[in-house]
């Protein structure tokens, strides 16, 4: 019988904690213990666990375990140094990294050469390896579309689409500028940075259908809800953004050709001109291919009891902990979807089966 893999679980905040249970329910992985930047918050997650792990908050201990990978959640916002220093220190000590923190690194070359460089050093002194994913970036704007895009004779565009009420996110520190005041967002939020933060999945196209980006840009909007309102995410007044639509778009030949497109609101009524949720109690992803054939395909997530912002969390820590098998049996280096096997939910699948006392063979 092959042995679980040994996994530490590293932060336990929206998708961490979630990530925690996935990790103690999955036949191939076993929890070897919790990075927590207050171990307190780790608490309720590990009770009634029935061998108790330890946990942690330096990442010393965590080398010292010695575990097979690390499963990596904590926030890169406003940290992203401290991010790949952490990530770093981990692999070269020789142990693998799967993480869904700083997004732009789904593809090796996504957050430039020097960070590119800096982790791939850290793979060869260590003899391990790196994947950052999730669902979107990580999946359905790049990995899912690439393998649509093999139903293609010709291909003239991509559009992916998702449109979504994040008002139920734990949390306020919003990359894109939701919550800030209208009057001083230009003060606050970074022109281009939400296009440099989906440079992982325009790489990651480009390689994938062999194209030369010629330039990735952003276009993007704001709306206030025009009154105060208070949601699980926070208290918001009447002028701090509350919609946000942006476009990012990448040109090939002079002429856009992959363009990843996202509506957030933290209130359903805002901005009622811009797209839609498909369905307004599942998160949906639009990925259109125009071409010869035309490719429409919408992607819902579901499951009683979850709402949009649930399933999506729910559906990024899946993507991480079922690649843990195959990223700690992959070669040396950072990987992206395009040279890793597929994956797939293969320990779900296993879970189940013994639950229902059929073998799996």
């Amino acid at each position: 019988m092959t042995e679980p893999i040994r996994v530490v679980q590293w932060g336990t905040g929206n998708t961490g904690s979630v990530a925690l249970q996935a990790i103690l329910n999955s036949p191939a992985l076993e929890l070897a213990g919790v990075w927590a930047r207050n171990p307190a918050y780790a608490a309720g997650a590990l009770a009634g666990c029935a061998t108790p792990a330890p946990v942690w908050n330096d990442i010393e201990s965590v080398v010292a375990a010695a575990p097979d990978c690390v499963c990596y959640m904590a926030t890169d916002r406003g940290r992203h140094q401290d991010v790949v220093a952490e990530f770093c220190r981990l692999l070269s000590a020789g142990i693998n990294v799967v993480t869904t923190s700083y997004p732009m690194l789904v593809h090796p070359a996504g957050a430039g050469p020097d960070t590119q460089r800096r982790i791939e050093d850290a793979c060869a002194a260590g003899g391990t390896s790196f994947l950052c994913t999730g669902v979107e970036p990580g999946f359905m704007a790049d990995a899912l579309v690439l393998h649509l895009t093999s139903l293609s004779r010709e291909i003239t565009a991509i559009r992916v689409q998702e449109a979504m009420n994040v008002g139920t996110y734990r949390g306020r520190r919003w990359r894109s500028g939701l919550g800030n005041d209208v009057a001083t967002d230009a003060q606050h939020y970074v022109a281009g940075s939400i296009a440099q933060n989906w440079m992982g999945p325009m790489t990651m196209l480009a390689e994938g259908l062999g194209a030369t980006l010629d330039r990735v840009y952003e276009v993007r909007e704001i709306e206030p809800a025009g009154r105060d309102f208070t949601v699980p995410a926070g208290t918001y007044r009447a002028n701090q953004v509350a919609a946000l639509h942006f476009e990012v778009i990448g040109e090939v030949d002079g002429a856009p050709m992959f363009v990843i497109e996202h509506v957030y609101r933290l209130i359903d009524d805002i901005a009622p001109h811009w797209p839609q949720p498909a369905d307004p109690g599942r998160r949906t992803t639009r990925i259109r291919i125009a071409g010869s054939p035309d490719i429409d395909v919408d992607v819902a997530l579901g499951g009683a009891g979850l709402d949009a912002t649930q399933q999506g969390v729910l559906a990024t820590v899946m993507r991480a902990v079922n690649a843990i098998p195959i990223l700690v049996a992959a070669t040396p280096g950072m990987h992206s979807p395009l040279e890793l096997p597929l994956i797939t939910g293969r320990a779900a699948i296993e879970r189940s089966m013994r639950r229902t006392n059929v073998g799996v063979g």
